[in-house]
């Protein structure tokens, strides 16, 4: 479709009663594409924190400070609150972060205004996004933008990215680079460099959202190529502009990530890693590529997790990957010819690649061998391609349609045969997206269905095991079948170990939980002995397990070395000195045992076993006043509790 085509198609427009008609429209059409991405996934707004959300929001305690903690997000690493392991890593995206804090401030331990702020934030992506491909196809009908957004706002390939509120920062990401596209088309409508700046300032949000954002860079200069006479001066002027953005993110992340050591967790998580030379590890990656495009034609089965080893390691010599290295040099190089025509089915293949490229596992590994997330973006070059070979196969009209009459029925009655298809694919996918949709309601309905789904996972045995255990189990009053659920879990650990096939600290540290609250305390003991060998340092929680299950056996003296040894590595860490005054109580040094509860005071003043204690110790101390005192006061703060 060539710039002289497009030229005659606008000049059907002649009055302007014809043009406000296509604006109504196209309105209509906006409205319609916003209100099926909302209700679409409506349901989610009830649902529970799951998965990687801890990361972020439950369990991270900068988030957790609110607007006072922006100056330190902008200023560390993306898991630096997260205080639960040692997880540390050079990633940097402060956006995401900032828009969770916000919500902890309003609405703190709320999960429910997050989701519905995920939905909020993808009802305005897709519509934002018709808004661009409609702008891109100006000089057209609104057929391809129509199409091929629906497509992208049922498929159910996004499910993980909408249903998760950590990726809020996919859903950033891709919104400021849409934002940042239709401030370049203005920008080369009326010159203005203000508009060129707002373009740069909305990739670099994009890019401090999510590193995956740079695609950008090449994806706006390549549709400015495609759709719009930019000539070759505006483009170099937008190109410069984003390349200069780009440097100043690269050293803006330098300054902040310097310290970071690269993290280890691709070598648990990314089963390419794993592959015996760099050879193989490509063929997997292509395996991967060819299983994208399968899920994104038949999205079924989902699952969050694809890592260590749910994903085999193939060689070059391989029937898939030598079939998916076809398949996708094929489309490249007809990708390539065609562009300089012009071709639309050459830049949706283009678009989708480019955007799969810095996730494929082919220009670098990365930290997960497959994940439905990955396609968030690359899933719009698919149903653009997509919508653009049923405009072929059934002869639809892609001209402006001049009717001051035309309303949203003439509009698909006139292209009937093309929109039944549609909507027959888009009714498909609702249904899928819908019901996969109710397996992100909390970790129990998400770990137990998926587990099934990608059972070579060591993560996801890992994820279920601990769902049993911390989830699972504690709502479970009697012994006998609190004890069923525990050996459950264990199996699930060890199921994680064995297919990992390698040290596994967390996994075995679960494992000497597990048999703690079972009682069992040798055994907990024996494996948070391993789990202690293969850490790479001292762990604060495994220690003070350690000091629980020898105090739990009466060993006082052993424990307490546990506990002075947790309070060493964090003197904030409030579990050790709770221990450490029960065990001093134990031995019946009541005197020693006073300090330690008063440090657990000041550090968690609204936990009542402190105060208990307290007058335990007084009483026995024979300070009878002392003793009233800190009854009534953890009797006070039980009722609080209660409430």
């Amino acid at each position: 479709m060539s710039t002289t085509k497009r030229s005659k198609n606008m000049d059907v427009l002649k009055s302007s009663s014809e043009q406000s008609a296509l604006r109504k429209l196209k309105i209509s059409l906006g409205i319609i594409i916003a209100a099926v991405a909302f209700i679409l996934y409506a349901q989610s707004i009830s649902f529970d924190y799951t998965l990687d959300d801890e990361y972020v929001v439950s369990h991270n305690k900068i988030v957790q400070d609110g607007i006072a903690a922006f100056p330190a997000i902008l200023s560390t690493d993306y898991f630096f609150g997260y205080k639960r392991t040692n997880l540390r890593g050079p990633v940097y995206r402060p956006v995401p972060l900032l828009l969770f804090a916000t919500e902890w401030q309003f609405f703190p331990n709320n999960p429910h205004v997050p989701h519905l702020v995920n939905v909020m934030l993808y009802s305005l992506l897709c519509w934002l996004l018709f808004l661009m491909l409609s702008k891109l196809f100006e000089g057209y009908s609104m057929l391809i933008p129509f199409a091929a957004t629906l497509l992208f706002v049922v498929h159910p390939i996004h499910t993980e990215v909408v249903d998760s509120i950590k990726s809020g920062d996919e859903l950033l990401c891709f919104i400021f680079g849409i934002l940042s596209i239709l401030m370049t088309i203005r920008f080369l409508d009326t010159k203005a460099w203000k508009d060129l700046g707002i373009a740069a300032l909305c990739y670099f949000v994009s890019i401090l959202s999510k590193e995956t954002g740079i695609v950008f860079l090449v994806l706006i200069p390549l549709m400015l190529y495609v759709f719009k006479p930019a000539g070759f001066k505006g483009i170099a002027s937008i190109l410069g502009a984003l390349i200069a953005t780009t440097g100043i993110f690269f050293l803006i992340r330098y300054f902040v990530l310097q310290s970071i050591p690269p993290n280890e967790f691709m070598k648990y998580n990314n089963s390419i890693a794993s592959a015996p030379d760099f050879i193989s590890q490509r063929a997997t990656a292509f395996y991967v590529m060819l299983r994208y495009l399968a899920l994104l034609a038949i999205p079924h089965p989902l699952a969050y997790d694809y890592s260590n080893y749910q994903i085999p390691n193939y060689s070059i010599k391989d029937l898939l990957p030598i079939l998916s290295i076809i398949i996708h040099f094929a489309l490249g190089i007809y990708a390539v010819i065609n562009i300089r025509k012009k071709s639309l089915i050459a830049f949706a293949i283009l678009f989708y690649l480019i955007a799969l490229a810095p996730v494929s596992n082919i220009i670098m590994l990365i930290g997960s061998p497959m994940a439905e997330r990955f396609l968030f973006i690359p899933s719009l070059g698919f149903c653009l391609g997509i919508s653009l070979l049923l405009m072929k196969l059934t002869k639809a009209n892609n001209s402006i349609i001049a009717n001051k009459l035309i309303t949203v029925r003439n509009f698909i009655n006139l292209n009937s045969s093309f929109y039944t298809i549609v909507f027959i694919i888009a009714g498909l996918y609702s249904v899928k997206t819908f019901a996969r949709s109710m397996d992100w309601e909390d970790n129990i309905a998400l770990h137990s269905h998926d587990v099934e789904v990608s059972p070579n996972s060591s993560r996801m045995h890992y994820n279920w095991g601990s769902t049993l255990l911390n989830v699972i189990s504690p709502r479970e009053s009697v012994k006998a079948e609190q004890d069923r659920i525990l050996d459950r879990a264990i199996v699930e650990f060890q199921k994680a170990i064995d297919i990992l096939n390698k040290p596994y600290a967390d996994a075995n540290m679960a494992i000497g939980f597990c048999y703690y609250k079972k009682e069992d305390y040798r055994s907990a003991i024996k494996y948070y002995d391993i789990a202690q060998k293969q850490f790479d340092g001292p762990n604060v929680d495994l220690i003070n397990n350690l000091a629980c299950s020898y105090g739990a056996l009466a060993q006082y003296d052993k424990a307490l070395e546990y506990c002075d040894e947790a309070i060493k590595l964090d003197s904030n860490y409030v579990f050790p000195h709770l221990n450490k005054g029960l065990y001093l109580m134990g031995l019946k040094k009541y005197q020693e045992a006073i300090p330690e509860y008063e440090k657990a005071i000041k550090m968690d003043p609204d936990n009542p076993k402190s105060y208990r204690n307290l007058s335990i110790i007084y009483n026995n101390l024979g300070d009878a006043t002392k003793a009233k005192l800190y009854n009534d006061m953890a009797n006070r703060m039980n009722q609080d509790n209660n409430k």
